[in-house]
This record gives structure tokens, sequence and C-alpha cells, in this order.
């Protein structure tokens, strides 16, 4: 099993997520996929308060060696260290995620 999510959190702002439970593998297009509906999600102004976060999100998917990463791993992401509560988080929970996709020939 398979289970994760991407969410964006602030002090006054309910958690907006993007969550998966599933056999089938989590590949990297697949994290970005979940990165999509969260940042759809927000408005223009939580956007902009979390858009260095969620490219470091972005990246530490691009970054997962091939096989994946595997649980357990919570990461928080950040814009300003100044600003804590307003974060991007990825939690891996069981299994693994963000799988390279070989293509077969």
């Amino acid at each position: 099993m398979n289970r994760g999510r991407f969410q964006a959190q602030a002090k006054n702002m309910p958690v907006k997520s993007s969550v998966w439970t599933t056999v089938d593998t989590i590949y990297k297009q697949t994290g970005h996929n979940h990165i999509d509906n969260v940042v759809g999600s927000l408005t223009r102004g939580e956007y902009e308060e979390r858009n260095l976060a969620i490219q470091q999100a972005r990246e530490f998917v691009d970054n997962a060696p091939a096989e994946g990463v595997f649980s357990f791993i919570k990461k928080s992401f950040r814009n300003s260290p100044q600003h804590r509560s307003v974060r991007f988080d990825v939690d891996i929970l069981e299994g693994a995620a963000f799988v390279t996709l070989i293509e077969e020939e």
C-alpha cells in the first residue's frame, strides 16, 4: 500500500490537500498531479505566499531516486523562515512514492 499527501497550511487558513491511498505505483508525474491539485485549490494570495515552497516540493519529487522514496517522510517547505506557519508539506506515510517511469521500447 502507498499512502501520502501534499498539503498547504497556514495559521489562519484551512488545510488544503491532495491525498493518495493506493496499491498503484506513485510515479513522479503522479506526484506533480497531486501538487497541481493543491495549487488549483489555492487563492492567488495563498499561492503567492508559498510559490517558492511549491517549487521546492516539485524539485523534491523530481530529485527522488529512480526507485522512489520510502515512508516514513514528512517534509515541509517554506518561502520564508519568518513565516513558519505558511508552508507546503509532503508526507509519505506508507510505501513508496515518486518512482521514475521507465518507458518500454
